[in-house]
């Protein structure tokens, strides 16, 4: 399915390579002190392929107004996994809140996400930038096969 997405995608928007970006590029950015990062590979050398999770993905835009203390990247980092580790979040996406607001704007009652997750490094690593376009093509090959598989209308 993801290689029928890739192909359809490639043929109506041809300047965006949405092939898979050689694995070497997948990389592991994790936060240290006062914003700076390390990059090491990806700790999972053995996987077959792309995972799928399921799970809540937590939003956290006004994250640093409750981290005023000198060390703010480190108060926040503190904070985010302290949010996901009590709730159980799978994922957290610092611009998620607009989506959760229009959907119970529009006053929505049943709903769900696929998304292609192509960072580790809370959207700040240009590395996550070579796997966008792959990570989408595989959350728009995962959509349709869930569409696809749902029954019929009674």
């Amino acid at each position: 399915m993801t290689n029928e997405a890739i192909r359809r995608l490639q043929s109506s928007a041809p300047d965006v390579d949405w092939s898979s970006p050689p694995e070497s590029s997948d990389v592991l950015a994790m936060p240290v002190s006062k914003g700076n990062v390390v990059v090491m590979p990806h700790p999972n050398a053995n996987r077959a392929g792309p995972e799928f999770h399921m799970g809540t993905v937590g939003a956290l835009t006004s994250l640093k107004k409750y981290a005023a203390t000198e060390n703010d990247e480190d108060t926040i980092t503190q904070i985010r996994e302290s949010f996901a580790e009590s709730f159980h979040v799978r994922s957290i996406d610092v611009g998620f809140d607009s989506v959760v607001a229009s959907i119970v704007g529009s006053c929505i009652r049943s709903w769900a996400l696929v998304r292609g997750v192509a960072d580790y490094q809370h959207g700040q690593s240009r590395a996550g930038k070579l796997w966008q376009a792959y990570a989408a093509a595989r959350a728009a090959a995962m959509t349709r096969s869930i569409i696809e598989r749902l029954p019929p209308p009674s």
